[in-house]
């Protein structure tokens, strides 16, 4: 027969392996962001990388979105009508993880319509005015000719020459002019743009070794008028600090992309370049994969032409770090994952057999 004491730990257990199986369901979430400002009806979309199962969520009005996935490797894709915004691979979902990823987004601008817009209208030249109809001529008395009778005027026959009229005939209204199309910029253009393209000095800092889940800030300066020496000094952020001469533009775009590093960015990709003032990119990374992982930072001008914006790469910087593993983090890890596994047969059975011995041990 079963005492009451062993049945209390057998009731205690199953609540808490619920409870532990209850937390597989784990929320991620964050805000959407186009140049500051919320970014509502977006798709956000998780996708598993061992299963390929999709997880989906839209965005509020402010922005926010919360996704309830099972713990797993994930890539992370923003959609606004099906054209995709932006992405984030080899996202690890696990207890004590970061759950929370805001994203500053491109602003994309439809030139045509889709098939989920109404398509835009096509004015039309207005219709030409109606000919003008000769009225009938209607019968008038004459004094020549035989008295009596009345000569009355007919309309002209096939082959005849109709009678000469004061009335004066309207012009034919002109043709409504077609529109020229626009020529996409030549490529003497874009020499000429990017010939006058201004200076710039920039840096920015990138460790040389990481821990496995370790977090680290890279930071990026860009200054018109400040020296090399005087950007390294103003980087905030440890490590290995680069720099470089490149040509800046009114408007930038700064990516920093790694398969093996989660990847969070503290301000927007796209950004207004001062004249006179620094200007700073800011992410924040933690490192997921073991062994040495490549770190690959983006520098594009963005030039405005007819209307539409234009992508131009400057410059790719590419970092290799070296993700260093120890034992505490091999056992973090193997437990992580095979926790399940040890509490249905090692952690429970051990622990019952030391209860049951410890009230044999009361009873003798």
């Amino acid at each position: 027969m079963i005492s009451p004491l062993i049945k209390s730990f057998l009731i205690i257990a199953v609540i808490l392996s619920t409870g532990m199986t209850q937390q597989a369901g784990i929320r991620i979430g964050g805000r959407l962001t186009v140049e500051g400002k919320p970014a509502s009806n977006y798709r956000v979309e998780l996708t598993n990388l061992e299963t390929n199962e999709v997880f989906k969520s839209d965005s509020d009005s402010d922005g926010n979105y919360v996704i309830q996935v099972p713990r797993g490797r994930y890539n992370l894709k923003v959609y606004l009508r099906r054209i995709e915004v932006e992405e984030i691979k080899e996202i690890i979902v696990a207890p004590g993880r970061s759950s929370r990823y805001d994203l500053a987004l491109q602003n994309i601008l439809f030139f045509k319509s889709d098939e989920n817009e109404k398509p835009k209208p096509i004015i039309q030249p207005p219709p030409p005015p109606p000919p003008s109809i000769r009225p009938f001529p209607i019968p008038v008395p004459t004094t020549s000719g035989t008295p009596g009778k009345i000569k009355v005027e007919r309309p002209p026959t096939a082959g005849e020459t109709p009678p000469s009229t004061s009335a004066t005939p309207q012009p034919a209204p002109a043709p409504a002019p077609s529109p020229t199309p626009q020529s996409s910029t030549s490529s003497s253009d874009i020499d000429e743009i990017f010939k006058n393209l201004r200076p710039g000095n920039i840096a920015f800092n990138s460790p040389s070794v990481m821990r496995l889940d370790q977090v680290a800030g890279i930071e990026l300066l860009l200054s018109p008028s400040k020296t090399i020496e005087e950007l390294k000094q103003a980087i905030s952020e440890p490590g290995r600090i680069e720099t470089a001469q490149i040509k800046i533009s009114d408007y930038m775009e700064a990516t920093l992309t790694g398969p093996g590093f989660e990847i969070t960015a503290v301000t927007p990709q796209r950004q207004l370049v001062s004249k006179s003032e620094d200007t700073m990119w800011k992410w924040n990374i933690m490192a997921t994969s073991p062994g040495v992982q490549r770190l690959n930072l983006t520098l594009n001008v963005i030039i405005e032409d007819k209307g539409k914006e234009r992508l131009r790469s400057l410059h790719t910087f590419s970092k290799e770090i070296e993700i260093e593993v120890t034992v505490a983090d091999r056992i973090k890890g193997f437990v992580g994952k095979y926790w399940q596994w040890l509490w249905a047969t090692i952690l429970f059975p051990l622990g019952l057999y030391l209860w049951r011995k410890i009230l044999l041990k009361k009873e003798r």
